[in-house]
């Protein structure tokens, strides 16, 4: 009788324990899940360096276009060759 109550307590307590332990299938659902949210939060990062950069790029560019004119316009040099080049003098 003692034995026997032994083996019923035992099986609740293992189907208990199934119930609330993850099992291996489980961690590989949640591992590829995770994979998957990882590999879109990367993807989503390089999209948005990438177009930082990009404008990054446009700035420097147009600073640059714009030190070069300046730097042109007040050569006094650069005024005289400009001229000679267009035919103004």
């Amino acid at each position: 009788m003692f034995k026997e109550e032994k083996i019923i307590i035992k099986n609740e307590l293992k189907d208990e324990l199934r119930k609330e332990l993850a099992t291996k299938d489980d961690i590989l659902l949640v591992e590829e899940r995770l994979r998957g949210e990882l590999k879109a939060m990367k993807e989503e990062i390089l999209r948005y360096v990438d177009n930082r950069f990009n404008q990054l790029d446009k700035k420097l560019t147009v600073g640059f276009v714009i030190l070069i004119l300046l730097y042109i316009l007040t050569n006094p040099n650069a005024i005289e060759l400009i001229k000679l080049l267009f035919g103004l003098k």
